[in-house]
């Protein structure tokens, strides 16, 4: 019989490893800023072990950060380290992307995005454009394959219901297209998907109807899934209720990866 104490301290411990898992999230940003501040993150918090990291603005690396599952530096993001902070990836082959269109720059000899055993780190200081990645190798590799170009994704108003319009071009491993809608702008949940039964390379357009909008002011936001389990995010475009139109959002070519 194991004292209860011992007991204690197990059940604890499992306790506090059971919620890391349970916790873990994918964290995008919703403003430019510190990676510390957790005003910046959909997730509500700075980046903690496990999360997927998604940076679709300009942000800071103004602390070492926790071991984080994967890192995406989207289109049209800059990713700035300060001093000698560093990214620690959770796995030996967690996955590091730099999008085209996007940039990893600033940092010292002392920044470093680090990986577990085998112990492969990339050191700065950085002046690192995309598209590129790194899953542990202790070095960036050109490219990334790109599901497809996204060329706009629009929301609007009208009749009492709000129709999301998208247009796609050169098409590739895309399984499906989720339409995500927040009242906050942080906070998104999906509200519609469509499953892809063919990818094209021709020119083609989508819409989706929310036909039950929320009250007041909401946020949408194009999802595109990959085979793989991966998936990359639009913009985000505003719609308020009292507003006939929402703001149209036109994205860069190609899109996100």
């Amino acid at each position: 019989m194991y004292p209860k104490f011992y007991l204690a301290s197990f059940a604890l411990t499992c306790s506090l490893l059971f919620a890391s898992h349970a916790y873990a999230a994918t964290c995008t940003t919703t403003a430019s800023g510190n990676w510390s501040d957790p005003a910046i993150w959909s997730c509500g918090h700075a980046p903690a072990t496990g999360d997927d990291v998604e940076i679709v603005n300009n942000v800071t690396v103004d602390i070492s950060t926790d071991a984080v599952a994967s890192v995406t530096v989207g289109t049209g993001a800059t990713l700035t380290f300060a001093g000698g902070q560093k990214i620690n990836m959770e796995g030996p082959n967690s996955l590091f992307k730099i999008q085209a269109g996007a940039d990893v720059d600033g940092g010292n000899p002392g920044s470093k995005i680090i990986y577990p055993a085998p112990g492969t780190s990339i050191s700065g200081p950085f002046n690192q454009a995309g598209p590129v990645t790194s899953n542990g190798s202790g070095a960036f590799v050109a490219g990334i394959p790109l599901p497809l170009s996204l060329l706009s994704f629009t929301a609007v108003q009208q009749e009492g219901k709000v129709t999301a319009y998208w247009q796609t071009a050169f098409e590739k491993n895309i399984a499906s297209f989720v339409v995500e809608r927040s009242t906050d702008g942080k906070t998104f949940s999906k509200v519609s998907e469509q499953i892809m039964p063919a990818n094209t390379a021709a020119q083609h357009d989508y819409s989706w109807s929310d036909k039950q909008p929320a009250t007041g002011t909401s946020y949408y936001r194009l999802r595109i899934s990959e085979f793989d389990g991966s998936s990359s995010l639009s913009g985000t475009t505003v719609v308020n209720a009292g507003i006939r139109n929402a703001t149209t959002a036109l994205f860069p070519n190609p899109a996100l990866d």
